[in-house]
């Protein structure tokens, strides 16, 4: 839109009509707000085209993503610049002056990302682990509950004696 017709938008916009609107869509009482599910709230398309859509976690994918974001940290400053040698030029010129600037933003990115490839790193090991100790735990399960019914089976022929 160009400046004139949003100006005009903005002027035959009626606010009060459109709050209304919102207020009236509302829950007016507890139980109202308590029928409102997370599932009834949009997603973003885009977000929910990633995921598996299984709704469960799948370690596969989590390790894959673990691992990307552990390769794509960093975020550089200076990348190589495509066009012709006056572009290069000029553009070589524009970085250079606005370095001061986009400079210390791209390290913080990169500390910032370094830090949550660490946490995604350390949650995946922590996973790894605790599938594993679930794994020993069912294992253990399943042979107390074949001793249980072995103990159970002897205690029952005992009775019968």
């Amino acid at each position: 839109m160009d400046g004139e017709r949003l100006e005009f938008a903005m002027e035959n916009m009626d606010m009060e009509k459109i709050m209304e609107d919102i207020r009236a869509s509302l829950p007016d009482s507890e139980e109202g707000w308590a029928r409102i599910r997370f599932e009834d709230i949009p997603v973003d398309a885009a977000a929910s085209a990633e995921e598996s859509g299984t709704g469960h976690f799948d370690q596969e994918e989590f390790d894959k993503n673990a691992i990307r974001a552990g390769e794509t940290w960093p975020v550089p400053y200076y990348r190589d610049i495509p066009g012709g040698k006056v572009k290069v030029f000029f553009k070589r010129v524009v970085r250079k002056l606005i370095r001061f600037c986009v400079d210390p933003i791209t390290q913080d990115v990169t500390a910032f990302q370094q830090a949550v490839s660490r946490c995604l790193t350390s949650l995946r090991r922590y996973i790894s682990e605790q599938f594993a100790a679930q794994r020993r735990q069912e294992t253990e399960l399943d042979q107390l509950r074949r001793q249980v019914e072995e103990l159970t089976e002897r205690v029952r022929e005992l009775e019968e004696r």
